[in-house]
């Protein structure tokens, strides 16, 4: 009896047809499988994350041999002292510090993939006024003027392709691989002449730096000015500080940055025995070469209106029973749900050969013409079958729009769903939802 009973129960849920099937059922399968899609749109987008890993490791290979996120720290000043017969360091910052930087861009491929890479001329200048050892509460007698250096930090030494040449107190000298302070584990450094005697010391030093992804700096002096220009059109800036005036156009950007020391939250001048670690990359500012909503965020993006996609297309299947005579079997709403998930893979797939927009219409016209064949069909109507494709067709355009207005989404996609919810509600103002018809 209780198999006869269940047997009974399924076939009511599979075929709840004829008048013995109920709207309310009918509405509890149609839930039933927008449940089931549920994990279907997930998968989606693990495949876009799986996708964006690949491009990540191989925007790491090209950089990994082209050069790394750059971050330029310094010049810092760095004199020894005698601390119980030991070398001990103290470390000076710049009264002013002005940075120039053209950055010329391009883009090498990996595969399917775009990486972002720059080569940045970058020209240091300003002057360091004379240390005072005894705010750090060191005796001058203690201090070994002779032993003097600058330390310029870069993260990433596979990007310098020239030799950096420092000009100190009117005199060049080439710099060396290595840094005297502690905060920057790499970089180039250089002896320098130094002694209480000079109370003003002037220096410049130029880089040839190439860099992937972005180029940042480190304030360290007391004013710290930098110009920055390049051909990348869509630059994002960041850091703990962002430029107080830039201008972006279709030949680049150039941007201005000005930090004072008290905007800063480490000392001009400290000591070794300190142990005060500077971490340039959350201290410093910069630029990023920001590739504006690139294949696979649009693509995510947009699989995130997948389960309502197919929750309106199902909507319009179920009003087309209500409405009428003909009856359409789960099964069918589950191949229509499937054809609808596949739009997102298909999409993913071209997108990464062709521009996303392209890639957008391919997907679409696809996945609209067999909708709409299959829907004629089902409803056996031309009519029902051409509303409905015309209605995945508004959605489709609608998501569309949505991409492409970073800034204004969620305004626009709330006002979309507002508007759709409401011609659905004016729609089915006058069905009677209790007779007994699905």
């Amino acid at each position: 009896m209780d198999r006869l009973n269940n047997h009974k129960f399924m076939k009511n849920i599979l075929q709840p047809s004829g008048r013995s099937g109920s709207v309310s059922m009918k509405l509890l399968v149609i839930g039933f499988l927008l449940f089931l899609f549920l994990p279907a749109t997930f998968m989606v987008q693990e495949l876009v994350y799986e996708r964006q890993a690949r491009q990540d490791d191989a925007a790491y290979e090209v950089s990994e041999k082209w050069g790394g996120q750059q971050i330029i720290s310094g010049p810092i000043l760095a004199i020894p002292y005698d601390n119980a017969g030991l070398n001990k360091y103290a470390y000076f910052s710049p009264e002013l510090l002005k940075i120039d930087g053209d950055v010329k861009t391009e883009l090498r491929t990996r595969g399917i993939y775009d990486v972002p890479l720059y080569t940045g001329d970058i020209k240091l200048s300003g002057n360091f006024s004379r240390p005072d050892f005894a705010s750090l509460g060191i005796a001058e007698n203690r201090v070994r003027w002779e032993q003097a250096s600058i330390s310029i930090g870069i993260p990433d030494m596979r990007g310098v392709t020239e030799r950096v040449s420092l000009s100190w107190l009117g005199k060049s000298s080439a710099m060396t691989s290595g840094t005297k302070v502690q905060s920057l584990e790499y970089g180039v450094m250089s002896s320098v002449s130094a002694g209480p005697e000079i109370s003003n010391y002037q220096f410049s030093a130029e880089l040839k730096l190439r860099g992937s992804s972005n180029l940042s700096f480190l304030p360290v002096g007391k004013t710290t000015s930098v110009y920055l220009k390049s051909d990348w059109i869509s630059p994002s800036f960041a850091g703990s500080f962002l430029p107080v005036e830039h201008v972006i156009s279709a030949e680049g950007f150039e941007a201005n940055w000005s930090v004072l020391d008290l905007n800063k939250s480490f000392p001009q001048q400290w000591k070794e025995t300190d142990n005060l670690y500077i971490d340039p990359w959350i201290h410093g500012f910069g630029v990023n070469l920001y590739q504006p909503v690139d294949t696979y965020q649009k693509t995510e993006r947009s699989a995130k209106y997948a389960i309502a996609v197919i929750m309106l297309v199902f909507l319009v299947f179920f009003l087309v029973e209500v409405t009428s005579d003909r009856r359409i079997h789960p099964l069918q709403y589950i191949m229509i749900g499937f054809a609808l998930v596949i739009f997102y893979t298909l999409l993913l797939s071209f997108a990464e050969y062709v521009r996303f927009g392209l890639a957008y219409i391919i997907a679409s016209v696809a996945v609209i013409t067999m909708v709409t064949l299959y829907s004629k069909s089902v409803m056996q109507n031309w009519r029902l079958a051409l509303t409905n494709g015309g209605i995945l067709a508004f959605l489709y355009l609608f998501i569309y729009v949505l991409l492409q207005m970073e800034d204004f989404t969620l305004l626009i996609g709330s006002l979309g769903l507002f508007a759709i919810l409401a011609a659905v509600m004016y729609v089915t103002r006058n069905i009677d939802w209790y007779r007994d018809k699905a």
